[in-house]
């Protein structure tokens, strides 16, 4: 009779286990494929985001790319001498639209914003941050407009601002065009965030 009862314990234990780690092997499964599909569905929504916002920046290469063809001519005009160029004369030409919101500097071959609408950013020296001035060497030597990424800067009191690149033909200055685009960013960067997570 013990030896029947010790069969039966043992055969209960056995059967126990054995259920128990099946149940523990398929828990731990089914919690690695959730934390998959976890993981995809942040980076889907996360893809979504830099999408649209790329897709929003570009919205912005149209103005930019007007008024550094307005510098490009300014530039000719004046036989490529930046200091006879009337930049007051470009801010006027610039549609209505924007004409407040933009900014025009040109830095040189040493990396120093040799001219700029903006006062607080004249004589600006780039090379101080040697990866960035590396950055526009290249854009400078090159012969297309790039934009770039819509940013903040250094001081979380700046408006958001986005900002393209153009050389001269000469390749003496890299034309910087910005545009102040406020709290567009941020309004439009919650629309897409909220957006992503409902999808």
């Amino acid at each position: 009779m013990i030896l029947f009862i010790g069969i039966i314990f043992i055969s209960l234990i056995s059967v126990t286990g054995y259920y128990y780690i099946e149940t523990s092997k398929q828990i731990d499964e089914r919690f690695r494929q959730d934390l998959n599909q976890t993981e995809l569905g942040l980076k889907s929504a996360s893809d979504r985001i830099t999408k649209g916002q790329m897709l929003w920046e570009a919205t912005y290469k149209k103005p930019l790319v007007t008024v550094t063809n307005l510098v490009l001519e300014e530039y000719e005009r004046s036989n490529r001498t930046p200091f006879e160029m009337n930049f007051d004369d470009i801010i006027t030409r610039i549609d209505p639209a924007y004409q407040d919101r933009i900014d025009i500097m040109l830095i040189n071959t040493s990396g120093v914003a040799e001219y700029s609408t903006n006062k607080k950013e004249l004589y600006l020296d780039f090379s101080k941050w040697g990866p960035f001035y590396k950055t526009i060497t290249d854009m400078r030597m090159n012969d297309t407009f790039r934009l770039d990424r819509a940013v903040r800067g250094f001081d979380s009191d700046n408006p958001w601002r986005i900002f393209g690149y153009q050389p001269t033909s000469d390749h003496q200055y890299l034309i910087q065009t910005t545009y102040r685009i406020y709290d567009d960013y941020m309004s439009y960067a919650v629309k897409l965030t909220e957006r992503s997570l409902y999808i």
